[in-house]
């Protein structure tokens, strides 16, 4: 329970210090969907159970989430290039359950054109705010500064 009220921010006394999972949900319904049809989800459903038979049962019904979300799918880009912009950090963890690290090697070395990678050697979902600072700084000065690292400070 620990790790989940730390991955959701909740505090000790229940309550929430960010709108994360409000956040979630309105990115997930507003990226894609799943059917929300009975006989869809069921299938959907018993693919979860093949895969995962522990953890897949704690997922399923999940086009429930956004059956009655009230905007439309969002166009996606034809490109995510971003070509012309200005610089763009990546920050990976290597040990991200959620997000794997090779999924941020690959945006900001392969898919942006002005993609610079900031590397966190450690655990955990998300490494600003909760990890070191190295990672603190290098992002604070992204956002503050406008300057990023010249090579990946592999923090």
């Amino acid at each position: 329970m620990l790790l989940a009220d730390q991955y959701n921010d909740r505090g000790e006394d229940g309550t929430y210090s960010t709108n994360v999972l409000a956040a979630n949900y309105a990115i997930s319904c507003l990226d894609s969907r799943s059917s929300s049809n009975i006989f869809s989800m069921r299938r959907q459903n018993s693919a979860l159970l093949e895969a995962a038979p522990t953890l897949g049962r704690y997922w399923q019904f999940g086009a429930l989430t956004c059956e009655q979300w009230p905007y439309p799918v969002a166009s996606h880009p034809v490109s995510y290039t971003a070509k012309g912009s200005k610089p763009i950090l990546v920050v990976g963890t290597t040990g991200d359950p959620a997000t794997p690290y090779g999924q941020a090697v690959s945006v900001a070395t392969k898919v942006l054109s002005n993609g610079h990678l900031l590397t966190y050697n450690g655990e955990g979902h998300t490494a600003y705010g909760r990890s070191n600072e190295c990672v603190a700084n290098t992002v604070d000065n992204y956002f503050i500064k406008n300057e990023v690292p010249s090579r990946d400070p592999d923090c």
